[in-house]
Formats: structure tokens, C-alpha cells, sequence
């Protein structure tokens, strides 16, 4: 389809886009509005991704013009390791591996705009980006480390900062993580096995719903199956999930009461990272 035509778009490295005296870390409540569910790939790509099936309908390509070249050198970002719409700057985020050409890095990305911001550039404070989590109340920005447990940090929408928030065991792999209906944050962890464990912020307490139990999935080829990434729809409280089988990659839905994650079907591309958008910022 037209709507959905593969587009290439230029990543422009700078200082991170400043908007207003406002504290934009207090954004207000997330507008109701039609969202889509959207995902990212290791290759640099973004993809609409059907419900029912997993299916991926390619978007775009995300390149970035390395500073100091002359015709300017365009490369594609790399490993997107974590996604999100930020209502405060009505952008996605993007969050790249250390593997990538920027490593470690967190950019803005419009669609529609064919331009993106770097926010910040090699976090120190984790090994590698774990999934973003987007508070649907305050619109805050959270996520932990992905690799290794013991921290839950609020990233600054402003300038990309960490500031950490609670200590906790949530697992060492995996890490997807996601704001449920109940105001709570849920994040799946483990090394053999997943565990699904509830965070309330404001109290700085955790809860183990559970170990996560697998219903309706081919047979796994791997010990090590994993939650990589987690995203709610905001009409129903659907959650969605990204399990990870060595290559294998499916769609699913985790229930947050029980910790029960049900097949939807393997996506159609190795898809890394899931979020959901506005649906007016679709090209």
C-alpha cells in the first residue's frame, strides 16, 4: 500500500531539541486517540505490525549522517533496541545497541518530519538500552538495564538523562517492560525461565506475579526463550509482547494478572522492539 511505502529517513546528529521553558518531564495525561502498533528490527527498520497475525509492514529505513563527512556519509542507525511515542514531543524515541554506529544512543524520530534528533549519546549508565516504558498518567519514561538486574531508571524527555529510581531483582534477560491499566509497571526477567514482576513506583515495591507460562507456541527450539519487549493498547488494556526463540520471533499477549503469554503468530521479519503510536503519525 501507498500509505505504508518504504521510505528512507535522515538522522540528523545535533543537540537535543529543546521545547519551551516548560518541564517536559511533567507532561500532561496521554490524549486519547487511534494508536498503532509499531516495530523495529536489527537492521536499521520500522514496521506496522498487524494485531491478529504479527505481521510487518515496512515503514521506513532510519540512517544517520555521520558528523565531519563531506558529501554528507548516510549509515543506517543500527540495532534498535527500544521504542516509544513521547507525547511531550509527540515523537518517537529510539534507542540503539552498542553495537551500532552510535552506541548506546537515544534519538528523536517523526515520521513525517524525515528528520530526527539525537537526545544523548553513550549511556554510561547501563551496558545496553533496555525496552522504554511510557507512564500513560505523567507521560515519564522509564526503563532498566539490559543486561543484568538491580535498577529501574526515569529517563529525562529533556536531555535523555538517567536518574535512578529503585533498586530491585527483576532478572537479568529479557526486559520487557510496560504500564498496565491498573497505574502499574510490569517488567519480565530471568535468565532459564521469565518471571513477570510488578512494579509500583510510588512506593518503590515489587511483586512476582509469577513464572511466565507459554500457551499455544510451536515448539521452542531454545532454554533461554525470552520477553524482549512489551506494549499496552491503550483502548482495552491488551498487552503485547515480543517472545524471543534463538531466531524465532512472536507475536503474543501477556495477561499482568497471571503472567500468561499466548501465541498470536511469528512476526513475518525478526522484529527487536514494540510500541504503540499515533495513528496520525504514520506516513
Amino acid at each position: 500500500m501507498a500509505r505504508f511505502a518504504r521510505r528512507t529517513r535522515s538522522v540528523v546528529l545535533g543537540a537535543s531539541l529543546l521545547l519551551g521553558a516548560c518541564n517536559l518531564d511533567t507532561a500532561a495525561p496521554v490524549p486519547d486517540e487511534p494508536m498503532t502498533l509499531v516495530g523495529a528490527d536489527r537492521q536499521s527498520r520500522i514496521y506496522v505490525v498487524d494485531e491478529q497475525s504479527g505481521a510487518a509492514t515496512r515503514l521506513d529505513s532510519v540512517v544517520i549522517e555521520l558528523p565531519g563527512t563531506f558529501p554528507p556519509l548516510l549509515v543506517p542507525i543500527g540495532q534498535i533496541t527500544s521504542m516509544s511515542w513521547v507525547p511531550s514531543s509527540d515523537m518517537w524515541w529510539l534507542g540503539t545497541s552498542r553495537s551500532s554506529p552510535c552506541p548506546n544512543c537515544i534519538y528523536r524520530y517523526h515520521a513525517g518530519a524525515e528528520t530526527a534528533f539525537l537526545v544523548r549519546r553513550g549511556i554510561e549508565e547501563v551496558d545496553s538500552l533496555a525496552d522504554f516504558a511510557v507512564h500513560p498518567s505523567n507521560a515519564r519514561v522509564y526503563t532498566f538495564k539490559g543486561g543484568g538486574s538491580g535498577y529501574l531508571f526515569r529517563v529525562d524527555v529533556t536531555d535523555g538523562y538517567f536518574h535512578e529510581v529503585m533498586r530491585l531483582d527483576e532478572g537479568e534477560s529479557g526486559k520487557g517492560s510496560t504500564f498496565w491499566t491498573d497505574g502499574h509497571l510490569y517488567v519480565s526477567g530471568g535468565s532459564l525461565q521469565q518471571v513477570l514482576t510488578r512494579v509500583e513506583i510510588e512506593r518503590a515495591t515489587t511483586t512476582r506475579v509469577g513464572p511466565v507460562t507459554y500457551v499455544d507456541f510451536p515448539h521452542f527450539s531454545s532454554y533461554s526463550v525470552r520477553i524482549r519487549s512489551m506494549a499496552t493498547r491503550g483502548a482495552d488494556g491488551t498487552v503485547f509482547a515480543l517472545v524471543f526463540d534463538d531466531e524465532a520471533v512472536y507475536l503474543a499477549t501477556v495477561d499482568p494478572t497471571n503472567a500468561v503469554v499466548r501465541h498470536v503468530g511469528a512476526t513475518s521479519t525478526p522484529l527487536n522492539a514494540l510500541a504503540y503510536v499515533p495513528t496520525r503519525l504514520l506516513p
